[in-house]
């Protein structure tokens, strides 16, 4: 559950952008994930369903709270929500991505460096460092498939809460 305290506080604040509003929703979805952590099912995503939890705990305390000039409607809440989970796996995914690029050896993120500026080609990469431009497209073909195993292997460790 606390592998999770972060991306649910993100997502509460989506809707209730007050801290102290966003604070109350986290712990009262923490209460109910605790009273109901034995209907959890073991192999499935956590966060999904503290999310929609948390989701449910949004709409509470939009309708209880006389200090919340709007109450969620649920359509528009689930839309939300919806757009919500796209931009964070989105997120997420570069997150991931950053960190395995950090892993890679010294050479590799000196290539993609140079290859990623705009105003160089791989064929001036390639003469600059006495290679062929096949060469470099293998070299950077491996190196894509390195990034993406690994943060594939990121996001699958993330979501056991590992």
């Amino acid at each position: 559950m606390t592998a999770h305290q972060r991306q649910l506080y993100r997502y509460i604040m989506t809707f209730l952008p007050q801290v102290a509003d966003a604070e109350d929703v986290l712990q009262e979805t923490n209460s109910v994930l605790w009273a109901k952590a034995g209907k959890f099912e073991p192999g499935t995503s956590f966060y999904a369903w503290a999310k929609a939890i948390a989701r449910f705990e949004i709409l509470e305390y939009s309708r209880r709270s006389a200090h919340i000039s709007f109450v969620l409607d649920v359509d528009l809440l689930d839309t939300l929500s919806d757009e919500y989970v796209e931009v964070e796996d989105v997120s997420y995914r570069e997150d991931a991505l950053k960190a395995c690029m950090n892993k890679l050896p010294e050479r590799d993120q000196q290539l993609l460096a140079e290859c990623c500026e705009r105003s160089i080609t791989v064929k001036e990469v390639a003469r600059k460092r006495l290679r062929s431009p096949g060469s470099v497209y293998r070299s950077l073909e491996r190196i894509r498939m390195t990034l993406l195993e690994c943060v594939n292997r990121t996001l699958a460790r993330d979501e056991r809460g590992l």
